[in-house]
C-alpha cells in the first residue's frame, strides 16, 4: 500500500515538472497549450475520499502556480476539479468495481478515454474561464479552450500509450 502511494507522489512530482517546464511554454498558434496534470486524478484509487484529493488537487496547483507564476489560476481549477473527481468517475464504473483498484483497472479502454476527456473539459473549462476574467474575449476563450482540449488529450493518450498499462498503478 505503501508502495503504491510512492509511487503516486514521484509521478505526480514529474507531470508536476513536466507541464511546468516543459508543457507551459508550449504555445501553438497563441491558442494551444497542453495541460497534462488532470490526468493525476486518474490514478488514485477507486476509493480515495473526496477530501483527500481536494487536498491534493490544491497542493498540485498550488505548486504548479507557485513555479509558473499564474497566481490561483491552477490551484482553484485543479481543487475543483479533484474535488469533483469520484462524480465525474461514478457514471463511468461498471458494476464490478475493485474497490482497491485504480480507475483504469476498473473500467475498459473506451471509457477510461472518454472519461480523460471529460476530466479535462471539465478542469479546462475552470481554468479557461477564471483566465477570461482578466480580459474577456468570447470567440478567443472559445477558440483556446477547444485546442487545449484537443492537444492536451491527444498528448495525454500518446503518454498512456508510451507507457503501456501506467494508468493501471498497482
Amino acid at each position: 500500500m505503501l508502495k503504491k502511494w510512492i509511487k503516486l507522489i514521484f509521478v505526480s512530482l514529474l507531470f508536476i515538472a513536466a507541464q511546468v517546464w516543459l508543457f507551459n511554454p508550449i504555445s501553438l498558434f497563441r491558442y494551444a497549450t497542453p495541460f497534462i496534470y488532470p490526468v493525476l486524478l486518474l490514478m488514485f484509487p477507486i476509493n480515495t475520499g473526496t477530501g483527500a484529493l481536494t487536498l491534493f488537487g490544491f497542493f498540485t496547483g498550488l505548486a504548479i502556480d507557485a513555479l509558473s507564476g499564474t497566481p490561483g489560476l491552477h490551484t482553484s481549477a485543479f481543487t475543483a476539479t479533484a474535488f469533483l473527481r469520484n462524480t465525474l468517475i461514478r457514471p463511468f464504473l461498471g458494476d464490478n468495481i475493485l474497490e482497491e483498484g485504480t480507475v483504469g483497472q476498473n473500467m475498459s479502454n473506451t471509457r477510461f478515454y472518454l472519461l480523460l476527456l471529460k476530466i479535462l473539459v471539465v478542469h479546462l473549462l475552470l481554468l479557461m474561464l477564471l483566465d477570461a476574467f482578466s480580459l474577456f474575449d468570447p470567440l478567443y476563450l472559445l477558440l483556446r479552450f477547444c485546442a487545449c482540449v484537443a492537444l492536451s488529450y491527444m498528448i495525454s493518450v500518446i503518454i498512456f500509450l508510451i507507457t503501456g498499462s501506467s494508468h493501471r498503478i498497482s
